[in-house]
Formats: C-alpha cells, sequence, structure tokens
C-alpha cells in the first residue's frame, strides 16, 4: 500500500513538472544549461556533453535535449508545414508534441519532438526523438518524448 501511494506521489508531480515518470533503469539526460531533462533507455549510450543519446549509429536512434529563453506557444500550421508535421498529438501552451515522417533519398526518418515549459514557466524545454522502425519501437520513442520536463 505504502509503494502504491509513493508511486502516486511520483507519478503526480512527475505530471505537474510536464513530464511523465522517470521508468526504473532508465538515464537521465540535461540539456546544456541543465536546466531541462529527458530520459532514455539503460541500453542507450549517452554522449559525453550528456545532452544526446543514441541506440546504434548514432544518426538512426537518437535523443537530443535543448532549451531556449522564448515562452511556449502552440505551433501555428505554418510552421507545422514547415518543419513536416506528419500528425500533431498536442499543441497547447502546457506541450507541443508531435510525430515526423520525412524521407530523404529512400531513407525514413520517423521522430516524436516534444517541447514544454520551462522550470517556473521561463523558457522552453524541446526533446527530439530520432528512430528508425525496427531497432526502437514507437512505443519507447513516444516515451522518451513524454519523459521530457524541466530539472526540479
Amino acid at each position: 500500500m505504502r509503494r502504491l501511494v509513493v508511486s502516486g506521489l511520483l507519478t503526480a508531480i512527475c505530471a505537474m513538472a510536464g513530464g511523465q515518470p522517470v521508468p526504473a533503469g532508465w538515464k537521465v539526460l540535461k540539456d546544456e544549461k541543465g536546466v531541462c531533462q529527458v530520459a532514455v533507455p539503460a541500453n542507450w549510450r549517452v554522449a559525453p556533453a550528456g545532452m544526446n543519446a543514441s541506440l546504434g549509429s548514432l544518426m538512426e536512434n537518437m535523443a537530443t535535449v535543448t532549451s531556449d529563453v522564448d515562452r511556449l506557444q502552440p505551433m501555428p500550421e505554418t510552421a507545422q508545414k514547415i518543419l513536416g508535421v506528419t500528425k500533431m498529438i498536442e499543441n497547447t501552451d502546457q506541450r507541443v508534441f508531435y510525430f515526423s515522417r520525412t524521407e530523404y533519398r529512400g531513407n525514413v526518418a520517423l521522430g516524436y519532438h516534444t517541447s514544454v515549459p520551462g522550470k517556473g514557466g521561463k523558457g522552453r524545454c524541446h526533446v527530439a526523438v530520432g528512430f528508425k522502425a525496427g531497432m526502437v519501437t514507437d512505443d519507447v520513442a513516444k516515451q522518451i518524448a513524454l519523459t521530457l520536463a524541466p530539472v526540479q
């Protein structure tokens, strides 16, 4: 019972902070300023700077967390077209979350992109999760993208 209560509290805290709870055993990456974080599975390699992680070839499956000073706003349709948004999942001032599928010279690139407000509503946190079907499942890539949150 006690474990259930603690688990529920952690879930609620993470939801308030913008991200889903970090699964047990996953690695946490922080952006270069140390204000935003995202989690990746234990078998992903974390780059020396700590803001990138990859599985397999660096360009096949990769997660990168960044931050900036602008306030998060819903993404306009023109920007969605320019960025090649295939499916907009959430487009609010609390989270912009979308999927993209692009093809270039016969290579297909899949990715989830998420932005959430920074700590205290200041700035924005971003993560781009690029993946190759067959090496990383859609569910895992989505789960990585949804762990994005400001560092507490």
